[in-house]
């Protein structure tokens, strides 16, 4: 399969993370975690999030006062153990030259409060 730079396809498994974050924001809701449970974004997810962060048309989950924002980070082998933030697009099929197989997590972040959540993982196989 060839991955197309311009339409950013990803074929592979994917695992939506939507279930856990409404079961993490009703907990929260019912005063069952604490606020400091789960905005607790470490300073190079902070760092990354306000450098590179994509805006989503929605507020945070939390504190109401900012718009939520993603990032992408991928992993695979024949990339730093660390990952990789990915910040366009064609990146992913430039690292796919490097690695055949690639993991990306799309995570959620709230600039403001620290709030930040796994939205997805996905695969990229070539």
């Amino acid at each position: 399969m060839k991955l197309d730079p311009q339409k950013n396809n990803v074929y592979g498994a994917l695992v939506d993370y939507s279930l856990i974050r409404k079961m993490t924001l009703d907990r929260f809701k019912q005063g069952k975690i604490l606020r400091s449970d789960i905005c607790d974004a470490q300073t190079e997810l902070m760092r990354v999030a306000k450098n590179y962060g994509i805006g989503l048309k929605q507020s945070c989950p939390i504190c109401n006062n900012y718009q939520l924002v993603y990032v992408t980070y991928a992993f695979g082998n024949k990339i730093v153990k660390s990952g990789i933030c990915i910040t366009e697009g064609s990146e992913i099929y430039d690292l796919t030259k490097k690695a055949n197989e690639l993991f990306l997590y799309d995570i959620e972040v709230c600039l403001g409060c620290r709030w930040n959540h796994l939205m997805k993982k996905s695969q990229v196989k070539i």
